[in-house]
């Protein structure tokens, strides 16, 4: 081999050699602890872009994982976070797009055990690794979504049709019925589908009793038993609560779904409409309003002396609200962003 070829081959080598160190090279001490600072705060500010940008989407297809799954805990607050070596039995079957070289427990107020999340490196910086793998859609998902888009199509019209005339109130309760017959179909099947072992599907299990409730408004005889008002014109007093702590005033509007937040100077941080985008669905009234509108506990004292929604935190305030249609949730103090929690 000519000695230019063998210089050149080993050169070639060396730089080969030189970027998988680099790939490999460890995160240092003040990169785990900028990390975990990172995941910290985005957990404080309730910040899912954080969370997002912490994460490596290499090789990740658009029906892959995505670390939308933090936003569930973002009601409570981050009492410990830290970042140890994997257990085997922890990343066996992830199929990561990093190689997972750290685990994240992060400890939440009011919680025994850590919610775990994979790390890797890249480039020597710590990100959430995803799984390879394409999600699956839940048996009878698409065509859930297509009953859904249909019925809430009618659901709109029903303020005009209830003024309308007879004859287009029946056309009206025929459309619905053909919805209703289309969600029980698709009821009967993922029923079936579980009883057969299958698990999960894309059927919400209260849409019958949604629908329904819609055809009772209209009058229609239905199999169904479901008590219902409507209360389309309904309005409630507005109310105001003040967060002790940072003076900022919460306002419930007088159309009972409106919530704003003011700074002391008088500056609007925030409106939201909790039932809009909670995508809640009316149940046993024909347009829910928030009936109660208060602040949570910040202390267990405080809990006992009346009725609140116990979320095992009392360090992090929230607003609870509980709709007339049995609907509750709570709101975040900081961004307004809603949390439905259950209904009666």
């Amino acid at each position: 081999m000519r000695p230019a070829i063998a210089i050149q081959r080993a050169a070639m080598a060396g730089v080969f050699f030189l970027a998988i160190l680099v790939q490999c090279k460890a995160a240092s001490p003040e990169e785990e602890e900028r990390f975990i600072n990172k995941v910290k705060l985005a957990f404080q500010n309730e910040d899912s872009a954080a969370i997002d940008a912490l994460s490596c989407h290499d090789g990740i297809p658009s029906e892959g994982e995505r670390r939308d799954d933090l936003l569930m805990y973002f009601n409570h607050t981050v009492t410990g976070a830290e970042l140890s070596p994997p257990d085997e039995a922890e990343i066996h079957d992830l199929d990561s797009n990093l190689r997972v070289t750290k685990m994240m427990r992060v400890w939440l107020s009011g919680w025994y055990e850590p919610i775990r999340f994979p790390v890797g490196e890249k480039n020597g910086h710590l990100m959430f690794s995803l799984s390879k793998r394409k999600i699956p859609s839940a048996f009878g998902e698409a065509e859930f979504r297509s009953i859904e888009a249909q019925f809430l199509a009618l659901q709109k019209r029903r303020s005009i049709v209830l003024r309308d005339s007879a004859a287009e109130k029946s056309r009206h309760v025929v459309a619905l019925k053909m919805v209703y017959s289309r969600a029980k179909s698709l009821q009967d099947r993922c029923s079936e589908f579980r009883k057969q072992g299958g698990v999960g599907t894309g059927y919400d299990e209260r849409y019958l009793t949604t629908i329904n409730t819609e055809l009772r408004i209209f009058g229609a005889d239905f199999p169904e038993e479901s008590y219902w008002t409507n209360n389309d014109e309904e309005r409630v007093e507005p109310k105001i609560i003040r967060d002790p702590e940072t003076r900022i005033s919460y306002k419930l509007n007088a159309d009972g779904r409106r919530i704003t937040a003011v700074a002391p100077n008088g500056t609007v941080l925030w409106v939201r409409d909790p039932f809009r985008d909670g995508h809640l669905q009316p149940l046993r009234v024909t347009r829910p309003v928030i009936t109660r509108f208060q602040l949570s506990p910040g202390t267990k004292e405080e809990a006992e002396e009346g009725e609140h929604i116990f979320l095992g935190d009392y360090s992090k305030r929230r607003i609870e609200i509980y709709f007339n249609s049995s609907q509750f949730g709570v709101v975040s103090l900081k961004t307004g962003r809603f949390v439905f929690v259950g209904q009666n």
